[in-house]
């Protein structure tokens, strides 16, 4: 509301693992976050952003058990070049079921065969 110092919350693209994983993501799944916590980089670089966060989803829906896609190495210069710099993309792969996994990586937590044992993407 406008004047009245909360934010409403706005719906975000985030859905759980599970529902993605089992193509059942609805309006229902997703969660409601304070529409100033999105950090959504500036119009020229969202594109590439967006591209890149969702490649990293696709590899590991395509091929869930294998661990090289399960894993992300946060300080690779494309990768902070085209996502990492921006806030929101570590947010959303955290969203998406990624871990800190020491000061350098993310590895989606689970086992990889969509049985896991918290939320993933496969």
């Amino acid at each position: 509301p406008v004047g009245g110092g909360g934010e409403a919350p706005v719906a975000s693209p985030a859905v759980s693992g599970a529902a993605v994983a089992t193509g059942r993501a609805t309006a229902a799944t997703t969660h409601a976050v304070p529409f100033a916590s999105l950090s959504l980089p500036p119009p020229p670089h969202l594109r590439p952003c967006l591209q890149t966060l969702l490649r990293v989803v696709d590899n590991v829906l395509r091929s869930p058990s294998e661990p090289k896609l399960r894993r992300i190495r946060v300080t690779n210069p494309a990768f902070v070049r085209r996502a990492g710099r921006f806030g929101g993309a570590t947010a959303f792969l955290r969203e998406s079921g990624f871990a800190d996994d020491g000061p350098d990586h993310m590895r989606l937590v689970g086992d990889g065969g969509g049985g896991g044992d918290g939320p993933v993407l496969a």
